[in-house]
């Protein structure tokens, strides 16, 4: 069995998000762009107010001006979906690494 990838593009469906008509697609999720969206969001949870709307422009591209517009929990949206996406990739890679008749330690079924 043989998995083939290209730096260049990438076989996921991108994330997209749509406000007044027009479509915004998010970066592609590397490490570099996961270092820096969580670093938009340890600053959120540290209280810095303007955090999640710079983590949503960085991820997206949206202006912020645009941003400002939505409901705060509009924007607390656009960026949990991208940390659904990454939260769904790393099941995904748990349960490949783990194997579908692996045991958790302590298991006794």
């Amino acid at each position: 069995m043989r998995a083939k990838f290209k730096t260049a593009k990438s076989i996921y469906k991108p994330l997209e998000i749509e406000i007044d008509d027009k479509v915004y697609i998010c970066k592609k999720i590397t490490k570099d762009f996961l270092e820096k969206f969580l670093s938009y969001e340890k600053a959120a949870i540290e209280g810095d107010l303007d955090s999640p709307y710079q983590q949503a422009n960085f991820a997206f591209g949206i202006p912020v001006k645009i941003l400002h517009k939505l409901d705060a929990p509009e924007v607390r949206d656009i960026n949990a979906m991208v940390l659904s996406a990454i939260t769904d990739a790393e099941k995904v890679e748990a349960q490949t690494e783990k194997g579908p008749n692996s045991e958790s330690p302590g298991d006794s079924s």
